[in-house]
Parts: structure tokens; sequence; C-alpha cells
């Protein structure tokens, strides 16, 4: 049989869950973070063992969990009160030819999550702001090296970006609220 798969190094991950727990300790808001390149051939599927890293730091004390990988926004997912952002998607991403392949808008849009805590870490609430390197003007324009910045987008831009965050974090139990240009997912 001809896959790819992924094999965790239980040494390592032993280790950073050791430091999750010793900065937890120390009543630190905790922010685990993983950046891989393992990504399903659908981009907007998770990789399993991505979700069990995820939910491994989580149970050591991390008060979230955010990774990059796939380069789209994906879900966001509430795991024991605490959120687990799968992809963020890109804020920076510099292509250095027009003959990129780059050029599907998903790769483009991402969210900023604002996320509220209380004073014993645990989530209240958390915002989600559209945002699309460039602009909404750079996903109109075939020039991708001027998409230089993310910026705030409003409209149809926003509410296609928080309607598939919105769709793909329902998945996972996770449910977010829009309103005007913001989606909202409160932690009760």
């Amino acid at each position: 049989r001809y896959g790819r798969g992924v094999r965790i190094d239980e040494v390592d991950m032993a280790r950073n869950l050791a430091a999750i727990a010793s900065a937890a300790r120390d009543s630190a808001l905790v922010i685990a973070y993983l950046h891989h390149h393992h990504w399903a051939s659908d981009w907007y599927q998770l990789p399993e063992w991505v979700s069990g890293v995820a939910k491994r730091c989580i149970d050591a004390g991390a008060s979230m969990f955010v990774s990059h990988g796939a380069p789209v926004l994906q879900p966001v997912e509430i795991y024991r009160g605490r959120p687990i952002f799968y992809s963020l998607g890109n804020f920076i991403f510099h292509v250095q030819s027009e003959k990129s392949t780059w050029t599907a808008a998903e790769v483009w849009e991402s969210v900023v999550g604002v996320c509220s805590f209380a004073s014993d870490n645990s989530l209240i609430d958390i915002s989600f702001h559209p945002v699309v390197i460039g602009g909404e003007d750079g996903l109109e324009d075939g020039v991708l090296e001027r998409r230089l910045v993310p910026q705030l987008v409003t409209g149809d831009s926003a509410v296609r970006i928080l309607g598939r965050l919105q769709e793909q974090s329902a998945r996972l139990g996770a449910h977010i609220e829009i309103s005007g240009n913001v989606g909202r997912l409160q932690a009760r």
C-alpha cells in the first residue's frame, strides 16, 4: 500500500508537553504553536495527527493551540474549553513569480482571532475579523507581488471568509455567530 504518514517523535513530544505543563503551573497563559507542511491533498481536511497533538498540548495545560500547515484558513475547535486554531492561513505570503499557482482566493484570506480570557486563563470568547493579503482590491490584481499586507475586509469578502470558517468549525462543534463583518464564538 502506498501512502504518506507522520510519526510523532515521542521523546520530543514529551519534552514539549513538559515545558507546557511547567509554564501552565506558573499561571502563564500558554500558547502552543505548531508549523508543519504535512497537509491532506484537500487542504480543508485536517490531518488526524495534528488534532492529536493539539489535544495533548491542551491536556498538558496549554491555554490555546495554534497551528499552520495548509496555506488556507481551517476550522476552530473548542476542546476542554480551550481554542484550537487548526490553521490561520497566511498573513504574509510572498510570491516571486507571475507564473505562481498560488492564485486561489482562499490562499490570500484569513481571520484575526481576538481571544478574551478570564483571570484563570479560561476562554470567554473569540471574535474573528476577516482579512485578505493585499485587501479586496488585491484579489482582483493579477500581479501577486503587489499583495503585501493583510487588510480588514467587509461586505461580500467578509461574509465569504466568515461563512467558510463558520461552516467548517460547526463540524467540530464550534458555533460561530456572524454579525456584520465580525464572527463571534462564545465559550459557554
